[in-house]
């Protein structure tokens, strides 16, 4: 289709009254080692997260800036102070969500940082997260130009998800990799990579029985966007 990275990503001004909100970010993303106290309801975190999501799908872009911050600093505070791996996943799936908004402004070192702290919450959580950040992973080498990059991280993460993960986690986890996979491989206009990808993320869907919305990731509207834009194996990245 012709489109260039920043079309695919889209591309948005920061208004001056979001420096605060900017500057907070990058001091809770800072101190992810330096835990503060937990938040007094933690009950709260999971409704939190969905919200943030519910704006991120929506691409309310200033509201997702203005609330981030928080949400980050107090799901962190709280995995340090619990070690629980369901809080470690929170914390790694908001990553997540910095990644995505970083990507938004085209600030791509932000990015780059956000996927590598993404990829240390991981390690303290469920085996699934650690597919998500690979896929955000991927996503930040894509960005960048680097599609072949993108390819390699995509494969070591199938080897890895094949071996960790088990039925729906397994699933899931397949099914968003081989997409960055099919949108990186069109990229590079690998027509056999991307039929590959797309035949596995329709194999791997299929075993997950059904739409999905974990991780802030909408597996079966993405997977129908992808199947509407393609020609044959002619794919250009729209996810």
């Amino acid at each position: 289709m012709g489109l260039t990275l920043d079309e695919l990503s889209g591309t948005e001004p920061l208004a001056t009254t979001d420096e605060a909100s900017l500057a907070a970010l990058k001091y809770a993303i800072r101190r992810f080692d330096i835990p503060d106290a937990p938040p007094l309801h933690p009950e709260d975190l999971p409704r939190e997260l969905a919200a943030l999501n519910e704006h991120r799908y929506r691409t309310e872009l200033g509201a997702v800036l203005q609330k981030l911050p928080g949400v980050l600093a107090k799901s962190t505070n709280y995995a340090h102070a619990t070690q629980s791996p369901d809080a470690w996943t929170r914390v790694a799936d908001t990553y997540s969500v910095v990644y995505w908004l970083a990507v938004r402004f085209r600030w791509m070192h932000l990015a780059e940082l956000a996927f590598m702290k993404q990829r240390l919450a991981s390690e303290r959580a469920h085996p699934n997260a650690a597919t998500v950040a690979a896929r955000d992973e991927a996503g930040t080498f894509r960005n960048s130009g680097d599609f072949a990059g993108g390819i390699a991280i995509v494969d070591r993460a199938n080897v890895e998800a094949e071996s960790t993960l088990e039925g729906r986690d397994r699933a899931f986890g397949l099914s968003i990799l081989h997409l960055r996979g099919l949108s990186l491989a069109g990229r590079l206009k690998d027509e056999a990579a991307a039929g590959e990808h797309i035949r596995a993320a329709w194999r791997t869907a299929e075993e997950y029985g059904g739409d999905a919305d974990e991780h802030g990731i909408h597996l079966g509207v993405v997977f129908k966007c992808h199947t509407h834009i393609r020609s044959e194996a002619r794919v250009t990245a729209a996810w």
